[in-house]
């Protein structure tokens, strides 16, 4: 799918970052929504698209708190923030979450959730927002007639029918939802595709190209 294709069904991005990778012009498009969208192309061609099932930031953020970035592990939040002013826990769902607040003179305040250590979330204020640990999975794509090629919204089945057992898989758990990296290798010669999966459901998608082919990847 060209660049075109892609703003014809997706409409005008929020935002897009033109940058170079392995020699090859890449731009990245990021789209607003119930469920935000970045898609990655490179040479004008899709190479990744990927949905934020998790609870995006809302975009009222202080400036000084965007340097916590979801992910990022606690003793780094200390680091970049300092320690927060107020530190409070709860059980939701039977998922413990911290609660960091953070003051600044003049601005407003900030809470920083964290999940295991990591931070999952940010918000303006003091408030626990109520989709705190909500997860939008994308619907499986319609059925119309058989599919050679992954979609978003397939499930694990889906996949390995297509094509097989992985390559290799990494099985994780993140905001609490069972989560899957997975590399799957198309025909007998490639290339290759990454897939995540959250729940069971495709949340990203992108292609590998041949790389792994290389026998530096092969350890040869």
């Amino acid at each position: 799918m060209t660049v075109d294709e892609v703003l014809r069904i997706m409409g005008e991005p929020t935002r897009t970052t033109a940058f170079s990778m392995d020699g090859r012009a890449q731009l990245k498009l990021e789209f607003a929504g119930a469920v935000p969208t970045k898609i990655v192309l490179a040479d004008r061609k899709i190479s990744s698209v990927k949905l934020d099932v998790f609870r995006p930031d809302k975009t009222d953020l202080p400036a000084f708190g965007r340097a916590a970035w979801p992910g990022l592990a606690e003793s780094a939040v200390r680091q970049v923030l300092g320690v927060p002013t107020e530190n409070r826990h709860y059980n939701l769902f039977g998922i413990n979450v911290d609660q960091w607040i953070f003051m600044r003179d003049g601005r407003a305040d900030l809470s920083v959730f964290l999940r295991a250590g990591r931070v999952i979330a940010r918000g303006t204020g003091r408030e626990v927002p109520g989709d705190l640990l909500r997860v939008e999975l994308p619907s499986p794509p319609k059925a119309e007639s058989p599919t050679l090629a992954p979609r978003l919204g397939m499930t694990t089945n889906d996949i390995e029918e297509l094509y097989g057992a992985p390559h290799y898989r990494v099985d994780y758990v993140f905001n609490g939802q069972p989560s899957l990296h997975a590399v799957y290798k198309v025909g007998e010669k490639g290339p290759f595709i990454a897939v995540t999966f959250v729940d069971g459901v495709v949340t990203e998608l992108e292609d590998l190209g041949t790389v792994l082919n290389d026998p530096v990847f092969q350890g040869r």
